[in-house]
Order: structure tokens, then sequence, then C-alpha cells
């Protein structure tokens, strides 16, 4: 009974999904949410769709994995931030 996504989808996708599973069959969709926050990009958020992804498997031809890591621990996971190359 764990679900999660984007910070960006706990209103109204998130709310609506346990509004509708409550109705169809009374019993609590989800007790436990957990959101990540944003990641941008050149002042952009990261997406798909904007096919404006960094892969991390792309930036350890180019960086030190262990500086990759430290890069991303820096930040909380519920936290919005920027990826600057």
């Amino acid at each position: 009974d764990l679900h999660g996504g984007g910070s960006d989808l706990i209103f109204p996708h998130h709310e609506c999904s346990r509004a509708q599973s409550g109705a169809a069959n009374g019993v609590t969709f989800v007790n436990h949410w957990m959101h990540a926050g944003m990641v941008a990009y050149q002042g952009t958020k990261m997406s798909k769709s904007l096919g404006n992804l960094v892969f991390v498997s792309e930036l350890v031809k180019t960086a030190d994995p262990r500086a990759i890591r430290l890069a991303l621990m820096r930040h909380h996971y519920r936290s919005d931030w920027e990826w600057f190359d």
C-alpha cells in the first residue's frame, strides 16, 4: 500500500485516483504516498516528452561515478532541483 510519483502529480492525478478508487469499492486506495521532487535541466523540467533527459549511462562516459553520486545525494528526494552539466 505504497504509491508514488512526481510531486507534479499530487493534484489532481493522485487525489483523483484516491477519490475514484474509494468511491468504486469503498476501500482505501493507498495508505502511504511518496512523491519525488522535479528535476530541471536548462531551466525546464526534465521529461521524456521534451526529450531533455540526462541519463547516468551517458554521464559516466565523461564524469567520475563518485562525482555523479555526490551530485545526486546533495538533494532531498522531495526537493525540486536543477541539473547542471
